[in-house]
């Protein structure tokens, strides 16, 4: 006679292998699945270091941001100028790019780029001089030498002419991308980037003089995310998700900055961390130069600012005037992160 306590016994263990058996058919047959993420390559335009929008992305894959929309972004760092290319082919999904290079490049090389964020409300560009030149402003720099890196840009002209310098009295020279060129000597005003050169050059020791064109009324725009208008098209919904965690990394890490640049420090070991904070609060600063009739939306973009950057561009001859600038910029993703 078989025991009550063996026949218990045997019947739990006849359950559990039925529900065993169940589970296994029921992965065979895709009813128990994984939750599918959606995947994202961004590839920064440069180097890793504490540009904006390269430290926002850091800080939300290694907070879990992008997780918490379902989409998985593989960080990838150009090296030669290549992410423009890798976009365009559809290799990546989503890069940097300042707006008057997305401008230019649609226009001369009729490309399909197009801005969905704009993280940088003034340009990049600005120029500096040693303290010790007796240079004190802009009228200062007749009768100098000035180096520039490749060509001269557009802000050079525009802020000449707003202050009333001949440029024929001012020498240019193409230095290249090392500012030691200025405290060598070589040249006594440099073409710079602001979130990078003025700090190097102060950390060799020097006090130094700095001109932003933006304070002189000359519509610069700085850094945007940037995709084609196919991967618009087809990854919408995607790229909503990826600004909603990116904007959201935005904010974090002007709440939580010593810790976000820690994240920084992870993807730019070799980089000072003196160095990539100024660069952090630098164009953390440029994100928020909101003018009073703009809506003080992070990333968001005004009609009105790439019509003035348009006029200014092929004012200078930087530009070609047929451009149609609309094509060139989308509040289409924002509008929807900031509807949600």
């Amino acid at each position: 006679m078989i025991s009550t306590k063996y026949r218990d016994s045997n019947l739990i263990f006849k359950k559990l292998c039925f529900l065993f058996m169940i589970s296994v058919i029921f992965i065979a047959c895709g009813i128990i699945t994984e939750t599918k993420h959606d995947s994202i390559v961004f590839m920064a335009g440069y180097k890793p270091q504490a540009n904006l929008p390269f430290a926002a992305v850091y800080v939300a894959k290694e907070e879990g941001f992008y997780s918490e929309q379902g989409v998985d972004v593989e960080i990838r760092h150009a090296s030669s100028g290549e992410h423009i290319p890798l976009l365009l082919a559809g290799k990546v999904d989503v890069t940097t790019a300042d707006a008057a290079t997305v401008l230019k490049r649609n226009s001369d090389l009729n490309e399909s780029l197009v801005a969905i964020a704009l993280l940088g409300r003034t340009g990049q560009q600005g120029f500096m001089s040693l303290k010790s030149s007796g240079i004190k402003d802009v009228k200062d720099w007749e009768g100098r030498s000035f180096g520039y890196k490749v060509s001269i840009p557009p802000e050079y002209f525009a802020l000449l002419s707003k202050e009333g310098v001949d440029s024929n009295q001012i020498i240019p020279i193409r230095v290249g991308f090392d500012p030691r060129i200025l405290t060598e000597g070589k040249v006594e005003i440099l073409a710079v980037y602001l979130s990078n050169e003025p700090n190097l050059v102060k950390n060799m020791g020097h006090d130094v003089s700095i001109w932003d064109p933006s304070d002189y009324g000359i519509p610069t725009l700085g850094l945007t995310f940037v995709t084609n208008d196919t991967l618009l098209e087809n990854k919408k919904d995607v790229l909503v998700k990826f600004m909603v965690a990116t904007i959201k990394a935005i904010n974090y890490i002007k709440d939580n900055y010593e810790y976000s640049l820690d994240i920084v420090m992870k993807y730019a070991p070799n980089e000072d961390r003196s160095h990539m904070s100024y660069m952090l609060k630098t164009e953390l600063e440029a994100a928020r130069k909101f003018r009073p009739l703009d809506q003080s939306k992070l990333g968001w973009m005004e009609d009105y600012m790439w019509e003035e950057l348009v006029d200014y561009l092929v004012q200078y001859d930087a530009l070609n005037e047929n451009v149609n600038y609309k094509d060139s910029y989308t509040n289409k993703v924002l509008k929807e992160v900031y509807d949600r």
